[in-house]
């Protein structure tokens, strides 16, 4: 079900934008109140860097998306639940990412181009398993897939949902990234252009420590900078730097927890590793969830293994790590398949 802009949907984005405009009149970045709700950059780019077409979208950027790119760009759906679009099908599409076959056939019935879905992790792992589409370009807060490779950022978007992708066999590409991006996105401002802006001088600097030292917090704006940040103070042994880093993040996910726990593991900070692995095994409820993101179960494990050889659990109990390693046995996966990451990485 694609849709143009119509009269009712002007009215219902006008009531959501003026909630938000309550929201900014008591922020100091109206802007950025508006790209937490909305995807502003996403749309921009599209409109001025891409051709049009049929796009899958998450539902409550529909309206927004119909208001800045319609005719060119069809929305999938919007707000207009049992007005435009039946229960049925809002309840079909809320778990169509987690199926990959119907995933593609609706990509294919509809001849989707575009893909546009909140920023995480486990969004990312789901879509990339679509035949057709490509992580191409992202904000803080929105992914998009393409078909079109054309003034696509791959790499840089995707190191700024999994920077423990990043590989120095990137360099040249990411390079070329850079440089496009210095050349088409010159009076944009993009977090994407600011990551790119990051890598430049982090690439440019041979000397990583010196770098980390001279670097100022304030001057990464953004959690995917500051998570990428964080990602080569850790790949670079600077802990005091990583320290901070992961402090700032102010959004953090599962995987920034736990891989930042790992880390606190192998550099003997055991007790503060534990706390931490903790920390995030109540939050996430881990064991309770039906589907468990075999990734996550696999750094669990390695951080358990270090912390078992080298102090007395306090908080877990020393047969949980066997559960978990039954959990991937049982699944296929062993711990070192897993943590390669390649099945997340792999361009």
């Amino acid at each position: 079900m694609l849709a143009v802009a119509v009269g009712i949907s002007v009215l219902a984005f006008y009531s959501l934008s003026q909630k938000v405009i309550s929201v900014v009149q008591e922020n100091k970045d109206p802007l950025r109140v508006l790209e937490a709700r909305y995807p502003v950059q996403v749309a921009d780019y599209l409109k001025n860097y891409q051709s049009g077409g049929n796009m899958l979208n998450v539902m409550h950027a529909g309206g927004y998306l119909l208001n800045k790119l319609s005719p060119e760009f069809k929305i999938y759906f919007d707000g207009r639940t049992n007005i435009l679009y039946p229960i049925e099908f809002l309840k079909y599409n809320l778990g169509l990412l987690k199926k990959t076959d119907e995933l593609n056939k609706t990509i294919k019935h509809f001849d989707v181009k575009y893909a546009l879905y909140k920023n995480s992790p486990e969004v990312y792992s789901r879509l990339n398993k679509s035949e057709n589409l490509k992580l191409g370009f992202a904000d803080e807060y929105y992914l998009l897939f393409l078909e079109n490779k054309l003034n696509a950022f791959p790499l840089s978007s995707l190191l700024m949902v999994f920077p423990v992708c990043w590989s120095d066999e990137w360099s040249d590409d990411i390079q070329e990234e850079i440089s496009r991006s210095d050349k088409i996105f010159a009076n944009r401002d993009y977090t994407l252009s600011a990551v790119l802006s990051f890598m430049k001088s982090y690439l440019a600097d041979d000397d990583k420590r010196h770098f980390f030292n001279n670097l100022k917090l304030e001057s990464l704006h953004s959690d995917s900078v500051r998570r990428i940040a964080l990602h080569f103070a850790l790949d670079t042994g600077n802990h005091k730097a990583a320290s901070v880093l992961f402090a700032s993040v102010q959004r953090k996910t599962e995987y920034d927890i736990l891989i930042y726990t790992y880390y606190l593991a192998k550099n003997k900070e055991y007790d503060r590793s534990e706390e931490m692995l903790y920390y995030f095994y109540q939050n996430a409820k881990f064991v309770k969830k039906k589907k468990v993101s075999f990734d996550k179960i696999a750094i669990m494990i390695r951080v358990l293994e270090i912390l078992e050889k080298n102090i007395e659990l306090q908080y877990f109990e020393p047969s949980y790590k066997g559960e978990l390693e039954e959990k991937l046995k049982r699944a296929g996966y062993s711990v070192d398949d897993v943590m390669s990451f390649d099945h997340i990485c792999k361009k």
